[in-house]
Parts: C-alpha cells; sequence; structure tokens
C-alpha cells in the first residue's frame, strides 16, 4: 500500500507530518513525503522539484490558469490584498502539484495538510478524492484574523468557508485536533470530524530526570501573538534557589522585543532565562532535563481549543503541565492528573499555580501520571489507530495502486526565458511594480546547463 503526505509548508516545519509519516509506515504503508511550495527566490526558476533527505520538494512562482477547479467562485469575491495574497498562494502550491504529479504515481491514501493541501490533493486525484484526509490542523478563515495586518472581508471569509465546506464533504474523511474544534466544524461544514490531538508518537518518549531544587520550568516555541509569552515573561519572578524558568524561543525581531520587555521590568526576584533555540530533533532530549513544561496560551475562540505541539513534547519528556486555562489543554491536565492549571484572568492565580510545585516529591508524582498516560491515551500511534486501520479496511476491499518512483529532477526556464525574465523583473522594479507570478515562463524537463548552478534554495 502506498500512501502520500503532503504539506503546503517545509515538511519539517510542523512535528505532525512526520507523526502522519511514522504512523502510516506501522501500518504497512510505503510512505511518500510531499512539500509544495509557492515561491523561489531565485528569479530565473519558474518551477522546481527535487528530493532530498527522504523529502519531495515541489515549488512554483507560476500559477495554475484561472479556472482551477472550485477557485472560480472564490475569485468572484476576493476584494482584499490578504485575499487576492491567498489566492494566489493557493493557485501557485496547484501550479507545483500539478507539475509534480507526473512523477508520482497513484497512491491509496493521501494525508494533505491544512485548507490548500487537501484543496489540491482532491483536485489532483479527482474522483479518487476519497482517498484523501484533511488533516485540519487548524481553522483557516480564524488564523488569518489573529495575525495583524490586512483581514480577508466578510465576504472572503464567507467564501473561504464555502470552500472549505465542499473539499469536507468531498474527501474521505477531516481530522482535527480537539473536541471542540471538531464541534466547530459539524457546525460549520456538517461534518463530523475526527480528532487526533498534537500528541507525540511513543518512539519519541524519554525519560525526565529525577527532580530537585530548583524546579525547573521550561517553555519552547515562537513568540507569536496570543501566546502569553509577554504575561509569561512579566509575570516570572521567583527565589532562583526554589524556581527556575528557562526559555528557548526562535530568534525574532518579537524575541527581541520580548527580551528588552524583561529588562525593563522591576522584580523582587528573578526573572526568566533565555536560551538559545533547539532544532526540532533536538527538543524532546533538552526537555527532559527539566521538570515542568509551560503553556501560557491566551486564545480567543475558536483557538482556546488547540492543541500545542509542546504539549505532546513535555508529555513524550515526561513533563508536568503548568498551563493557561486554555479548554483543550486545562482539560487535558484535569482530566489527567498531569499538571496545575492557572488563569490569566485571575490575579495572583499564576503564582499559586507555580508555588503549588515547590516540593519535589509533588513533581515527581506528577510526573508518574505523565509517563502512565503517555504509554497510554495520550501518544499519537493510539490516537490515529483505529483511523488508519478503518481506512486500511476500506484499501484492501479495492484495487491496489502502483507507485512509480520519484527521480530527481530540476525543471527550469530556459537560458532565452531567464534573460527575458531577469529584464523584465528589473523594468518592473524600477516602476516599483515587480508581479512575479505574472511571469509566463516555459517549464522544459531538462538538466541545468553547466554554466547554470544548481539551485536548491526555496521560499
Amino acid at each position: 500500500m502506498n500512501a502520500l503526505v503532503l504539506s503546503v509548508a517545509p515538511f519539517q516545519s510542523d512535528p505532525r507530518h512526520l507523526y502522519w509519516a511514522e504512523a502510516l509506515r506501522n501500518h504497512g504503508y510505503t510512505v511518500t513525503q510531499l512539500e509544495l511550495l509557492d515561491h523561489l527566490q531565485d528569479h530565473r526558476v519558474a518551477s522546481i522539484a527535487y528530493e532530498q533527505d527522504g523529502t519531495l520538494t515541489a515549488a512554483s512562482n507560476r500559477q495554475a490558469s484561472p479556472d482551477f477547479g472550485v477557485l472560480q467562485e472564490l475569485s468572484l469575491s476576493t476584494t482584499t490584498a490578504t485575499g487576492r495574497f491567498l489566492l494566489a498562494r493557493v493557485k501557485r502550491l496547484a501550479a507545483a502539484g500539478n507539475m509534480i504529479k507526473k512523477y508520482l504515481g497513484d497512491f491509496d491514501l493521501v494525508i494533505a495538510n491544512d485548507l490548500l493541501g487537501a484543496l489540491i490533493a482532491s483536485e489532483i486525484y479527482g474522483d479518487k478524492s476519497n482517498r484523501v484526509i484533511y488533516d485540519a490542523q487548524e481553522v483557516f478563515t480564524d488564523a488569518y484574523a489573529l495575525v495583524k495586518g490586512p483581514k480577508l472581508s466578510r465576504r472572503e471569509i464567507s467564501a473561504w468557508i464555502q470552500l472549505e465546506t465542499v473539499v469536507c464533504q468531498n474527501v474521505a474523511e477531516v481530522v482535527t485536533v480537539s473536541d471542540g474544534i471538531a464541534e466547530l466544524y459539524a457546525e460549520r461544514h456538517n461534518i463530523t470530524c475526527v480528532v487526533a490531538p498534537n500528541f507525540t508518537p511513543l518512539s519519541k518518549k524519554r525519560q525526565s530526570s529525577a527532580t530537585g531544587l530548583p524546579i525547573k520550568f521550561v517553555l519552547v516555541g515562537r513568540v507569536d501573538p496570543h501566546r502569553g509569552i509577554d504575561k509569561l515573561v512579566t509575570a516570572w519572578d521567583f527565589p532562583a534557589e526554589k524556581f527556575q524558568l528557562d526559555l528557548y524561543l526562535t530568534d525574532s525581531p518579537q524575541l527581541e522585543r520580548l527580551k528588552k520587555l524583561s529588562k525593563s521590568l522591576h522584580r523582587e526576584f528573578e526573572g526568566p532565562n533565555f536560551r538559545r533555540a533547539v532544532k526540532p530533533g533536538e527538543i524532546i532530549p533538552m526537555l527532559t532535563r527539566y521538570d515542568v513544561g509551560v503553556v501560557p496560551y491566551d486564545f480567543n475562540y475558536p483557538y482556546y481549543h488547540a492543541s500545542p505541539n509542546k504539549v505532546g513534547e513535555y508529555i513524550a519528556a515526561g513533563l508536568p503541565i503548568l498551563t493557561n486555562d486554555q479548554a483543550f489543554v486545562s482539560d487535558l491536565v484535569q482530566r489527567f492528573g498531569i499538571g496545575k492549571v492557572f488563569s490569566w484572568d485571575q490575579v495572583g492565580s499564576f503564582n499559586a499555580a507555580v508555588c503549588q510545585l515547590n516540593e519535589p516529591s509533588t513533581v515527581d508524582q506528577l510526573k508518574a501520571n505523565v509517563a502512565r498516560v503517555g504509554s497510554d491515551e495520550l501518544n499519537w500511534g493510539k490516537v490515529t489507530d483505529a483511523l488508519l486501520r478503518r481506512n486500511t479496511r476500506m484499501i484492501n476491499d479495492r484495487p491496489q495502486s502502483g507507485n512509480q518512483f520519484f527521480a530527481t529532477e530540476i525543471v527550469r526556464a530556459t537560458f532565452i526565458e531567464s534573460v527575458r525574465a531577469k529584464l523584465r523583473s528589473q523594468l518592473l522594479r524600477s516602476f516599483g511594480k515587480i508581479q512575479s507570478q505574472s511571469w509566463n515562463w516555459r517549464l522544459v524537463g531538462k538538466k541545468p546547463r553547466a554554466a547554470m548552478r544548481p539551485i536548491r534554495d526555496t521560499k
């Protein structure tokens, strides 16, 4: 049996993609990992396809034709800059998907991440879209409402929701990360979702070290809006001999702002320590050196139902969780007795929750609870087992498909087209009107000339 895990972002950027691949292999599938990207840094390249470290990459700064499936209706509703950006992005992703399609054989099962991924998978496989599982990790339209900057109009939001309804009703199954978001999808799209939270596979499990003083708290992640990290930095003021907080945050302008905020605060005791971010594969081994993982998220509906990747990573490392009262994480912590819950809305709640963890024996008992449930209910293999078994039975009842091997190949513009494209971009830049998506390059399936260096960088 052959399966495809399709991501519309760098494959390694979200561990959930890797969790799917591991679970599928454990169920006997031959797995292809594919990332579709929508932009290339080098103006000489129209589209590119290559294989590296077990993952296929297909990228394009071309656009698929305007009549690309269900996007016709969406195009009529698009009026804002954000809407045009999204529409152009999905068309470039579609161009990348169509370009690589000829190199990939048929698949028995496709896991498509994100609405854009599910849309493209459904289009590529046409009447075989019943083989597609849509992994709706987040509520698509609401995600764009969270970030700063221009927003989608109400008409555009409605159009995207209608588009998602079509996708949801055409695929084999829809998977999401929590009961709360599953209820939203049931109301919005009239479907039933399978719930698969971001629990790390059991194969990644590690044992936390014995607890001592100080009790060591840790947070790993990005400084994104509504993550409550600024509130955590402001509130952390404890004696260093009792409590320690280390932050492993990805470099960004927001991180620099957070460091300045921390230095400007007047504290009675000690603030948090900012540590250098670690690579994805190093996160869980690093976490085992700590005692408690912190989830300070402070999202509005529906994102207080989100299942952060760090929750699964904390559990895999054997750490109890200190969390704000966001619905999914707080319910998880209280139901299984694996940590403490506080509320940013209640004065003194955070300090009280931290002080409840001031004894090594208390933390060790919580760690024992984490070890027990992390080997049973709270691991990726457990929560996806029934889903994959059900789909495997369906696959065994229909003819098997054959899968071609992917041959590493780079698809480039011809030399003359490269010169024309460069001149065109320089002219447009001089007038401040660069429109890279309008470049009309003919693709050729030939290896690059010796004078043209191999290009691997994608964005």
